[in-house]
């Protein structure tokens, strides 16, 4: 679990991040809750103003939520 003001994150990791900015450069399991949210890949839900799933998303860039199930 994270909760920051930005949460910036490499590598592969799972759980919960909330934040105004989740940024995660990696395979992320999990939910992001922030004003902007990215993820190079993973397997869960964004809620957000802003979601980015790099790949393997509902849609690369979404308002609002953005998923990805595998």
């Amino acid at each position: 679990m994270q909760l920051n003001f930005a949460s910036i994150t490499k590598g592969d990791s799972k759980g919960f991040q909330w934040s105004s900015v989740n940024y995660h450069d990696g395979y992320f399991n999990g939910l992001q809750l922030a004003i902007v949210n990215y993820a190079a890949s993973m397997e869960g839900i964004q809620i957000g103003l802003i979601n980015i799933i790099k790949e393997g998303g509902f849609l690369p860039v979404f308002p609002i939520f953005n998923f990805s199930f595998k």
